[in-house]
Order: C-alpha cells, then sequence, then structure tokens
C-alpha cells in the first residue's frame, strides 16, 4: 500500500481542523448553538422527562410531566441511542442548550462519516471524500438544522441512505444498496420520527431514479430495471420492520396528530402543506447572492450560502466529471435545487407539496439539504482533480477559466453591494477572502504540480473555512429567557410550591404570561408565553397542563387547551395557577407572590385520583363491547351515565375521607401512577389522565375495567372490598412487541452488511498455503 505524502496528510489535516474549529468551542458552557426555541421549549422538558425514566432503569413510554404518551410522540423514538438519554443532564434551559450541543457535535461526526462513505462511492479518493465531508459538516446549512436535535440527527444518516441509492443505480450492488438504504431511511426515520428531512430523501432519490431510468432506456437493459426494482421493495420492507417502533407506528395514530401552524390546526399527514408557508418562503433571482455571502436571513429549516471556495471546487468537480453519470446526476440535483427556489414560478414551486415528509413539508428552505449534499459531492471530485499532476499533454479548460472569472465578478459584487450581512467580519474583508478563493482557484487550474495543487488546495479550504466561520452566529451558552425576570419569577415561585406544599398537584399556567419580561427590550425570552412557561415546571419535577409542543395529540389536548380560557383546571387535578394579572376570587386565591407573578390556589380542587362514592346500586360499570371505543382510546362512556359521574365529579357524594383515596404518586421504575385503595363499598373512580387505551388499573392483583369520559378522563368501577395496592399502568403492548422486532431486526441488518463487506474479500482473498512437516509447501 502507498504511503500517503505529507501534502495529502496536511489536506486532510486541514479538513478536519476546519471543523472542530467550528464545533469545539460549544463543548464549552460559554458557547451554545440553540439556547433558545424548541431547544428550550421542546425537545429540552421532553428529553428532560424522558431521561428521567431512563435513569429509573426502565423503557420511556410515558412523559410523566405532561402525560404524553411517547408512543404517539412525533419528535423522538426514545430508544434513539445517539440522544444519550440518562447520560445528559437535559433538566434545566441552560443544561437543555448545553447538552443540546453534544448531541449536535456527535450527530455531525456522524454526518462527516457517511458523507465520506457516500463521496466514496461516488468514485472520489479518500483524501477528497474527507475534504468533502468536512465542507459539507461546515456548511451553513448544517449548523441551520442543527438548531433543531431531530432534523441534524435525521441529517447525519441522510448520506448513509442516498449511498445506498448510488450503489443500486451505479455501482448495481443490489444487496448492499437495498440494506444501506433501508438502513439510512430508517435511522432518519427513527432519529427524528416525523423529521421533514424525508423531503430531501425524496428529491435526491427522485434526481438520481430519473436518471437511472433514462439510462436504462438508452441501454435497453430490462432485466437490470427488474432486479432494481426488486431491491427497492426489498428495502421498504426492510425500513417498515426497523421503523416498526417509530414512525410505521404514528401511522396507526395519525388523524390524532396535529399540528398547529400560523393558520391553525391542521391534521397532519405525508404531504399536507401550508402553501403559504411555502411561498413565503420563494426567492426570485434576484436573491441568488444568498448562495455566495452571508446575507442576514432566517429560514426554518435551511440557509443557501456555500461560500465562494465551496462555489468553486464545485464547479471544477462538475465540469471535470460530467462524463461520469454518478457525478453528473449530483450536477443536476445542485441545479435543480437552485432552479426551484430561485427561478421558478409560484405553480412551479408548489409542487414541493407533493414531497412526503411524513409531517408537513412546509418549509421550501428544506431544499437546501439536497443543495448542500450535491455541492458537497462535486466538491469532493474538485478537490480530487487537484491532487495530482496535470499531464503536459493535457490541455487546460477555457470553460474553468471563464467560470471562474464569472464567480470571481458574482462574489465580489455581491458582497460589497450587500448590506446587510450575516457576519462578524467587515464587508471589505469578506471581498478579500472571496478575491483571494477565486485568486487562488484560478493558479491552481493553471499549474502543473501536484505537490503545489495539493498545497493550494490546503489553504483553499483554510479560505473557506474563514469565511464560514465568519457567517455562524454564536450565542452565550445561558439561554436569554433565563435572566429575564419573568422566567426567575417562574422559578422563584415553582419552589416556593415545592417547598410548601409536599402534594402540588398539576401546575397550570394563565395566559396573561405572555410576553416574557417586557422592561428588557433587548431579551431575546421575549417569546415567552404561558405554553412555553410551563417547560419551567418540567424541568424543576412538576406535572403541568400547560407546555409547548407540536404536533399535537389532538384529543388530548382539545380539553386541555380548552381550560385555558376558563383556568378551570381545578376539576381535573390542577391545584396551583400562576398568573401576572389578579384572579377573581371565584377561580382561586392568591397565597405567594414573587416580582411578576402570582401563585393562586385554586378552588374546586379534585385530586388527581378523585373518589366518589354513590349509593348502593345507583350507578353500574356499563358493558364495554356496547360502547364507542375512539382509535387509541378508551371505551367512551355515553347518556346519563356521563352526566351522573360529571354530577359527582362537581362535589355531589364525595367519599369520606376514610374511604377516598389517598395521595398518588409517579412510579417511573413501573410505568405507573401509584396509590392504594382502602376497603369499603363500591366506589368510581375519575383520573385525571388522557384516556389513552394502553391503560390498566391493577388493585390488589385484580384488573379492573376502565372507561373513557368525554375524551377527557378515566373512570373506573370499584366493586365493593376490591383494596389494596392500586396501579395505574402505562402498557402499550403492540409498541413494545414493535421495539422488540426493530432491535432484533437491526442487530440482523447490520450484520449482513458486514456479511456483504466482507464476504467477497474473504473469498477473493484464499488462505496462504500451509506448511508441510519436512518444512516444504503445498
Amino acid at each position: 500500500m502507498k504511503r500517503p505524502e505529507l501534502t495529502q496528510i496536511l489536506l486532510v489535516a486541514v479538513a478536519l481542523g476546519g471543523a472542530i474549529a467550528l464545533y469545539a468551542p460549544y463543548l464549552s458552557a460559554h458557547w451554545s448553538i440553540s439556547p433558545f426555541g424548541d431547544t428550550i421549549y421542546l425537545t429540552g422538558p421532553l428529553f428532560c422527562d424522558i431521561s428521567r425514566s431512563v435513569m429509573a432503569g426502565v423503557s420511556p413510554l410515558m412523559n410523566w410531566s405532561t402525560f404524553e404518551a411517547l408512543n404517539y410522540n412525533p419528535h423522538v423514538a426514545p430508544y434513539y441511542p445517539f440522544y444519550l438519554f440518562g447520560w445528559l443532564d437535559f433538566c434545566s434551559a441552560t443544561a437543555a442548550a448545553q447538552a443540546t450541543d453534544i448531541i449536535v457535535i456527535v450527530h455531525v461526526a456522524i454526518f462527516s462519516i457517511t458523507m465520506t462513505s457516500l463521496i466514496r462511492a461516488t468514485g472520489a479518493g479518500l483524501v477528497a471524500s474527507i475534504g468533502g465531508a468536512a465542507i459539507a459538516a461546515t456548511l451553513p446549512n448544517t449548523y441551520t438544522i442543527s438548531n433543531f436535535p431531530t432534523f441534524i440527527a435525521a441529517a447525519a444518516w441522510l448520506p448513509l441512505a442516498t449511498e445506498g441509492i448510488v450503489r443500486l443505480y451505479y455501482h448495481r450492488q443490489f444487496a448492499l444498496g437495498a440494506l444501506l438504504l433501508a438502513a439510512g431511511t430508517s435511522a432518519m426515520l427513527t432519529a427524528g420520527p416525523g423529521t421533514n428531512l424525508l423531503s430531501a430523501l425524496v428529491l435526491i432519490g427522485l434526481v438520481l431514479t430519473v436518471d437511472t431510468l433514462v439510462r436504462l432506456a438508452a441501454s435497453k437493459e430490462g432485466a437490470i430495471g427488474h432486479r432494481l426494482a426488486a431491491a427497492l421493495i426489498a428495502a421498504a420492507g426492510i425500513t417498515a420492520i426497523l421503523c416498526l417502533a417509530s414512525t410505521i407506528n404514528l401511522f396507526s395514530h395519525i388523524s390524532e396528530i396535529i399540528r398547529w401552524t400560523r393558520s391553525g390546526a391542521v391534521v397532519g399527514q405525508a404531504g399536507t402543506t401550508n402553501i403559504t408557508e411555502i411561498l413565503t418562503e420563494q426567492q426570485s433571482w434576484r436573491d441568488l447572492p444568498q448562495l455566495l455571502v452571508p446575507i442576514n436571513l432566517h429560514f426554518a429549516a435551511g440557509y443557501y450560502l456555500l461560500g465562494p471556495a465551496a462555489a468553486l471546487l464545485a464547479f471544477l468537480g462538475a465540469v471535470r466529471g460530467w462524463s461520469k453519470p454518478v457525478v453528473r446526476v449530483f450536477a443536476i440535483l445542485v441545479i435543480l435545487s437552485i432552479v426551484l427556489v430561485f427561478l421558478s414560478p409560484s405553480k412551479v414551486v408548489l409542487l414541493w407539496a407533493l414531497i412526503p415528509g411524513l409531517s408537513h413539508t412546509r418549509h421550501l428552505s428544506l431544499v437546501a439539504t439536497p443543495l448542500a449534499v450535491g455541492i458537497s459531492v462535486l466538491t469532493a471530485h474538485g478537490l480530487a482533480s487537484l491532487l495530482y499532476d496535470i499531464p503536459k499533454q493535457q490541455q487546460r479548460s477555457m470553460v474553468l477559466r471563464i467560470g471562474c472569472l464569472a464567480i470571481l465578478v458574482a462574489s465580489v459584487i455581491a458582497v460589497m453591494s450587500t448590506a446587510t450581512l450575516r457576519s462578524v467580519y467587515p464587508i471589505w474583508f469578506l471581498g478579500v477572502i472571496t478575491a483571494l478563493s477565486a485568486i487562488l482557484f484560478a493558479v491552481l487550474t493553471w499549474i502543473r504540480s501536484g505537490m503545489m495543487r495539493r498545497l493550494g488546495a490546503a489553504f483553499l479550504l483554510v479560505l473557506q473555512f474563514a469565511f464560514v466561520v465568519g457567517s455562524m452566529p454564536r450565542f452565550d451558552g445561558t439561554p436569554a429567557v433565563v435572566r429575564t425576570e419573568l422566567w426567575r419569577s417562574i422559578e422563584a415561585a415553582l419552589d416556593h410550591i415545592r417547598k410548601s406544599d409536599p402534594d402540588p398537584g398539576r401546575i397550570a399556567m394563565h395566559t396573561s404570561i405572555e410576553s416574557g419580561d417586557p422592561t428588557d427590550v433587548k431579551s431575546k425570552g421575549r417569546d415567552l408565553n404561558y405554553l412555553k412557561a410551563g417547560t419551567a415546571a418540567t424541568y424543576m419535577g412538576f406535572t403541568t397542563f400547560s407546555h409547548y409542543t407540536s404536533p399535537r395529540i389532538y384529543w388530548k389536548f382539545r380539553h386541555e387547551i380548552g381550560l385555558v380560557g376558563k383556568s378551570n383546571f381545578g376539576p381535573y387535578g390542577g391545584k396551583y395557577l400562576l398568573s401576572m394579572v389578579p384572579l377573581p376570587d371565584t377561580l382561586g386565591k392568591e397565597v405567594f407572590r414573587t416580582g411578576a407573578i402570582g401563585v393562586f390556589l385554586l378552588n374546586r380542587q379534585r385530586p388527581l385520583v378523585a373518589t366518589i362514592c354513590p349509593k348502593p346500586d345507583e350507578l353500574k360499570a356499563p358493558d364495554a363491547s356496547n360502547l364507542k371505543t375512539p382509535p387509541g382510546q378508551l371505551p367512551l362512556l355515553e347518556g346519563a351515565l356521563v352526566q351522573a359521574v360529571i354530577g359527582f365529579q362537581d362535589g355531589r357524594d364525595d367519599c369520606p375521607a376514610d374511604l377516598a383515596v389517598p395521595p398518588s404518586r409517579i412510579d417511573r421504575e413501573a410505568n405507573a401512577l401509584d396509590f392504594s385503595i382502602p376497603p369499603g363499598p363500591e366506589r368510581i373512580l375519575v383520573i385525571s389522565m388522557p384516556p389513552y387505551s394502553s391503560w390498566q388499573l391493577w388493585v390488589g392483583g385484580r384488573r379492573l375495567p376502565l372507561y373513557n369520559l368525554r375524551e377527557q378522563q378515566v373512570v373506573a368501577f370499584v366493586p365493593a372490598n376490591v383494596s389494596g395496592r392500586a396501579m395505574l399502568r402505562y402498557r402499550p403492548n403492540t409498541y413494545e412487541w414493535r421495539v422488540r422486532i426493530s432491535e432484533l431486526g437491526w442487530v440482523v441488518v447490520m450484520l449482513t452488511i458486514v456479511g456483504v463487506l466482507v464476504w467477497p474479500r474473504l473469498r477473493s482473498n484464499p488462505s496462504p498455503p500451509t506448511p508441510k512437516l519436512n518444512g516444504s509447501w503445498v
């Protein structure tokens, strides 16, 4: 094996060093990639509660802070290992931001490895592939989608799925290609079950598929087409098995998953989209400078900046590799992505709505991810063409000179004429980097010495990384919202409740908590509202009505969101309500105040497990087989029985203290709500939990049937003399066996991939001959 030259080692060191220089600061508590938004209001509290269950030694099944069933949750598969549940601390806003940075860096590293493998599959050498992967990892689009941990986690596996398609279509490695496609797609859908990034894979797959169909039609290789179709069907089947407990599981709840968009509630399903949001992100030809300069724009799910050096190297790779089908198709992907976003009329842009994304494919900026993948592949091939000597007989390309000049002029004009840049550098400095990149590139395409070209390529990467680092926003490691007076007041109020009441019930936030700290104009925490404020309760270990999540389980949130208007939380297990405005005495009494936040003890309180003692034979358990059972829920009580239970719930005929259920507690080790039922006559339990069909109530070793009260609460009829320890367990049996099948499927697929890779090498390298006893060889 030929040893790498020093200049090749230097090039690899620069590539890896650039990526490390960009992301290493975020391992420090002084900086954070996204100390705001979903990091601290959505995934932070969710991951906090999941980690608590993991540390209790059980498989997470329920978010015990918000009573969201995790098998319904579109954001995360709680068994995905690279979220490091139980290892990282997510249980404060600051801790969540720091833990997310670690998750991001882990997945950027995975993304770099999978991109290197993908680029190698397109025919580039190892050194060029590492360089292209480093550029992919440091492109601003990668940094932007890192604001959402589930986005970057899904993106980390996108190149693996793409490599599967490449090996199927361009290498005709049917078994390996199908396995990689299935493994990559399944990893994407497990890391982010409702990820919009599936749309990136679909777009890449469509372009590669059309190109392959054209080539097959031209070559008239029908048999190959049949084998490709069989491999794709096999990949789809394997994906379904590997995703049984994540995305595929959500399809059984798809009618209940809801996303609240700016236009209102839209039931989530594959392909559904909000047209207004897509056209909001549509660009025009005047916006093309976004590709070359860090214009101060903020898209929801991507960023188009490439940087001058990456654009030049990609142009070189496209020109040099156009004759190779696998390189040409990625050049077409880049062109198509740019045309779709910047050069298409609205009616063409709306075709994006037809791309499936499981959640809404509502963000056109998602196109930035396939654009980045294509650019990185082309960049690697551009680097590859700079690693070796140019033979004297080879003519220098006039196309390259013209293209270089065009990109130079466009970049300098764009930099110098753009006023609102997102850069820590002054405009003139960006212009200098751009000009140096173009001049160096032109020189590299002219000189013939391989060593000088490799040195120049290394310096070109340095200029690319320098340009990109300056365009990346950096944020303080402490989220701005936790420094606001309002957030501190909320935490102080919750701390008072925790210290003064051992049974605080379920915490609620009043809608008056809406504007953050109104006295701090510069505060980035001013988007704090009552739902986001509820995350503070989760971080501190309370159960809460108020929390930010999307998409939502409609039938669970319908009554909880409905309660907000009347603040009628008391009968549903609520005890304390935090508010920024005075509340009427009919609702509750203020018991504590700190800053702008008042703590109100609610009237009409009912415990989480309320006990009703009807007269003998007054209320009997109905036959569940005669009741309507909504999807995913318990049998729904009907008619007069509903009104009777509601009447008792309003305060009539409560049980005496010696017959009532004592305060309940959450038992994470059993994934259950634990309480006890004293001996006594027939009683009715009204449990303020969402009526999931997977609840099981066990009392004294006996399982009791459960019913659904108005799609809001759980009702149980307890026979006379049934008493003892009671556990309301969450047991989604279908979900649990799906997890086991998926786990077994992953083991089989990984072993098969290893076998497919190793077996041909074993066959091509037979064992050496064995010596005879006399020392001669057979």
